[in-house]
Parts: structure tokens; sequence; C-alpha cells
């Protein structure tokens, strides 16, 4: 059993989760920088496949797998904060799973759904309370649906969770209110397609969904990749449609990475038919208008699969790892500029091995975090990393 869900949770594309931060970080081109690490708590240990969440205080770290012990998975939640972890048990919480739906708000932590070990889709939810550090159980969403990879997103004073259930159509959201910590669902004026792998962004009290696989069969698998997306008001559950990009602009795409910065949405990579994961797409939300971005230039990124991004205000989208064709790993990190809309590779030294299935996550205002995934050591054996690797943007 072991040995299967290690090679499930491989195949797994997972969602990264990273915070929006107003406060401009140093010019990160041209400027030789130096990694700094440290290892995770034991309690933790070797770690891929986590969910983690950033504020300026403070890093939480969650759930995920280890491969130094026969139970694999990891239910503890880990706080890392002035350079030190604490860490808590799974007392009152969630129970173990992967392909949860996960994200913080407002210093509080939030889970709904995911896979247990038995392969059972979950529908339940829980929030950590940071300033309690103890689990609250939150009970169901109102549908009941069990979901799996859906988005959950933090907006004003409510989480809004869309998609990753099985079904053709979505005929309401369903949302948290923080006042009281209840589920609520906002009524769609018409409905649209469910999905699961899609990008969501909330944006000036609407939601922006786009892309991802539709629809659902009962193992939660499509081959039907979409490259349509929808605005939905989140006061009056009005909808609208966003036009689709040309294809030879931006293909019908799942598991991409996307941002909003200035009115502009930046997306990038994912899965593709056409196998075309080095390619990005500008959406202008003012006329509507989709531009490309440029390819990596580097050929081996056009089959580059599971790097993570994160995104650093004023500077633009950052990758780092993924894994090539080859079954290489990606050992350079590239800034794709939000001014130039052009990528760079930054020379940071000792920067950490190559890997996937890691968090990779900015604290605002001046820190980037790799917590860490699966990769090779230097002796070429796929191994899980019990590494927090930190990097100060604080000019040298």
């Amino acid at each position: 059993m072991k040995s299967f869900w290690m090679v499930f949770i491989f195949l797994v594309t997972c969602g990264q989760l990273t915070n929006g931060c107003l406060t401009p970080a140093p010019e990160l081109a041209g400027q030789s920088r130096t990694w700094q690490m440290s290892r995770l708590p034991p309690e933790l240990g070797p770690l891929a496949h986590a969910s983690c969440y950033a504020n300026d205080q403070r890093l939480i770290v969650w759930g995920g797998t280890r491969d130094d012990q026969d139970e694999i998975w990891n239910n503890r939640l880990g706080i890392y904060e002035k350079g030190k972890w604490t860490v808590f048990d799974e007392s009152a919480g969630p129970r173990p799973r992967v392909e949860a739906s996960a994200t913080g708000f407002n210093d509080q932590f939030f889970i709904v759904g995911g896979v247990s070990p038995q392969g059972e889709v979950l529908s339940d939810s829980f929030m950590f309370q940071v300033d309690r550090h103890r689990w609250q159980g939150l009970g169901s969403p109102l549908d009941k649906a069990p979901r799996r990879r859906a988005s959950l997103i933090g907006h004003e004073k409510r989480v809004w969770l869309y998609g990753g259930r099985q079904g053709n159509r979505e005929e309401a959201l369903n949302g948290i209110d923080l006042s009281n910590l209840t589920w609520f669902q906002l009524p769609l004026k018409r409905t649209i397609p469910s999905r699961m792998g899609h990008s969501a962004l909330a944006i000036e009290g609407k939601l922006m969904i786009w892309g991802g696989w539709e629809p659902l069969d009962s193992a939660g698998r499509s081959k039907k990749l979409k490259s349509d997306g929808y605005w939905i008001d989140l006061s009056t559950g009005e909808v609208k449609e966003i036009p689709a990009p040309p294809v030879e602009v931006l293909s019908p795409r799942a598991n991409m990475h996307t941002h909003e910065f200035a009115g502009e949405v930046y997306i990038w990579g994912g899965a593709s038919e056409d196998k075309r994961a080095n390619r990005g797409a500008v959406y202008r939300i003012s006329d509507q208008s989709w531009t490309p971005l440029p390819p990596i230039p580097d050929a081996r990124f056009e089959d580059l699969s599971h790097p993570q991004m994160t995104w650093i205000e004023g500077q633009g989208f950052l990758l780092s790892g993924g894994r090539f064709a080859d079954g290489s790993f990606n050992q350079v990190v590239y800034l794709l500029s939000s001014e130039h809309k052009q990528w760079q590779a930054l020379p940071w030294l000792e920067f950490p091995l190559g890997r996937i299935a890691h968090c990779f996550v900015f604290q605002a205002p001046d820190r980037v975090h790799v917590v860490g995934g699966l990769g090779e050591d230097r002796g070429g054996h796929l191994v899980q990393f019990d590494e927090i690797w930190t990097l100060s943007l604080i000019d040298p």
C-alpha cells in the first residue's frame, strides 16, 4: 500500500499556496545571493507535497508525505517564526489526506476535502487558529459534495470554494462566513461547468475562474482540457464569460500558475495537450485581451514538469525546480519580470538541489523559502528532503 500511494502522489501535481504581499521587494536580477539551509524538525521529517502559506510574521506548513517511516502521511502542522519551529499534532484536526484544498487568510489556515489513505474523497473542513494554536472543525459545505483539488480563496470577510467535485455543472458557490465560521451558498445567475486543476483568483469583489479539466468522472479524472473562463460577482452571483485566448497564444491547460498584478493576469505552464509546458500568456482585464509570454530560453523547459512558482510584487514570477523529460531536475531559478515580461536566470549561490513537490513561498517583505521536496541527493538517489532553505532579498 505504501508503494502504491507514493507512486500515486508522485504523479499528482500539487498546488502551492503563496501570500500576496503589497510591499515591493529589492531588485532581484543582477545580484548574486546565497541561500541559508536548516533542518526541518524531526516531527515533520523529510517532507514532500505539503501545503504552505506565509504572511509577514510566519510560515505555516501542513500535510504532505514523508519517506522515513511506514506511515507516509504527515498530519502535523508546523509554524516557522523568527527562525524557530513549533509543531502541532493532529489532535482535533483533519485526518490524513492528499489533494486537499488549503489556504491561509487573516492569519488563519483552512482545509477542505481531499483524498484519504483509503481512497475516500472527503467533504469535511477545518480551520487552524494560529493565535490559539488549535484546530476547529467547520463541518461540510452545504452541498455536501466530496471534493479534491478544488480552489479555496479568502477574499474580504469570506473564504470561497469552487470546483473539485464530480458533476458537470456548478449552480452555486460555497463559502465560509468568517464572522460566524459557518458555511453558506451564493446561488449563481447561470450554471457554469465544474472543473478541477483550474486557476482561481479573487479580484475586486469577483472570482476569476480559468482553464482546468472538465467534466470529472467518479474517479476524479478527465481528459478534456479547457481554455474558457468566467467572472463571478461575489455579491450578486452574476456570471460573465472570459473570452478564450487564441490557441496559438495559449492552448487549453490545467495545473498552471497564475497571479494578478496591476490589472493583468499572468498564466504560466501546466499540463496541455500539445505538451508545451514552456508557455504562458497575460490576460489584460480592462480590454479582455490576451498577449503571449516568451518561453524560457532553454529548450529543455518545453517538457518541464512540476515546477513551483511564487510571485514577488514589483518583480514578477520566480520559477524553481521541476523535472525534465530525461529525468534530471532543474537547478536554476528563473525570474519572469513583470516590467519587461522576459525571463532571466538568477545568479544565486548555494541554491538547494533541484526538486519537485516542494513549497516555494515568498514571505513579505524580503524572504523566499524552499521547504522539503522530492529530488536526487548528491549521490543520485531519489529522496525526500528534510530542509528549509531561506534566501534574503535584502541587497548584499
